[in-house]
């Protein structure tokens, strides 16, 4: 398995407001400036922004993911938090995909 261990900007991140107009920041926790993503304008372009701010939430839900399935696969117990495990991601991609 992969590490659990990031050196990354912590969670959550936010789109903050637009400094131009085709221009959005993406901020970590204490307001750091993780990203700016350009043609936030353009079709598509505020959906490269919800996947930006979305990464830590991402990370720790493949995490989850990744140590629920290999418990159950490994002991056959713990099949409900494995089932909120998937849902919890499944609530994320919405959110992801707006």
């Amino acid at each position: 398995m992969a590490s659990t261990k990031s050196t990354a900007a912590p969670g959550p991140w936010t789109i903050h407001d637009p400094i131009a107009t085709e221009t959005t920041q993406i901020l970590a926790a204490g307001g750091m400036r993780v990203a700016d993503v350009w043609c936030t304008d353009l079709p598509g372009g505020m959906d490269n922004a919800r996947l930006i701010a979305a990464a830590p939430a991402l990370r720790f839900a493949l995490i989850r993911l990744s140590l629920e399935a290999t418990h159950y696969r490994d002991t056959h117990i713990g099949r409900e938090f494995l089932t909120a495990a998937i849902a919890d991601a499944n609530a994320l991609l919405e959110t992801v995909e707006g």
